[in-house]
């Protein structure tokens, strides 16, 4: 199939056919399932990776990503915003990022440095300074790091994971709800590496 325009919602751009970014090859996978617009999800009878074909290019998938309408989160939601608020309201976003602190206390030491790859507006990274980690952001989206920065006041870098280049290594790279948006996930995990 050659590549073709599509729009779904407020995503749109050009498709491409793929197959197991793992294994490489299209001959070791089986079709699950196909959506009404066409889009088959398959998974590697080599590694069990799943994933679906076509997909948008990389370059419509960083369109979408960089430009701000995909987040659905504004600046101004965070006027008002504060930590004592946050962290009392005991609400799911604030749950979450405590759910993830237990997780890392796991493998990681407080005082450890550590890279959140995705970081969105930056509260994981806000939590885990406030325990005791040295955490740091990488995020494309410019909209969700001017929050972290600017509200949250917390180290970000409005850049792509493949674009930065710390002058330190860190203990633990930390990558939530981000390989299954990206073009190239084996890609970032060896930049990670």
């Amino acid at each position: 199939m050659a590549n073709r325009y599509m729009k779904f919602g407020q995503f749109e751009g050009v498709l491409e056919n793929t197959f197991c970014c793992v294994c490489e090859n299209d001959n070791l996978s089986k079709l699950i399932f196909k959506n009404k617009e066409g889009i088959g999800f398959y998974k590697c009878r080599n590694c069990n990776l799943m994933y679906a074909s076509p997909r948008f290019t990389e370059e419509s998938m960083l369109k979408i990503y960089k430009n701000e309408s995909f987040a659905d989160i504004s600046v101004s939601e965070f006027d008002n915003w504060s930590y004592d608020r946050w962290s009392q309201s005991r609400n799911r976003s604030y749950n979450i990022q405590q759910m993830k602190i237990m997780l890392i206390k796991r493998y990681l030491s407080t005082g450890s440095r550590a890279l959140d790859v995705g970081c969105g507006t930056g509260l994981f990274v806000l939590e885990a300074n406030k325990n005791g980690f040295l955490c740091e952001g990488v995020e494309p989206s410019s909209r969700l790091s001017k929050i972290g920065k600017c509200i949250l006041t917390v180290p970000i870098f409005n850049m792509q994971i493949e674009e930065f280049n710390p002058l330190y290594k860190f203990s633990g790279i930390i990558i939530w709800d981000v390989l299954e948006h990206v073009y190239n996930p084996i890609g970032i995990l060896k930049k990670c590496f």
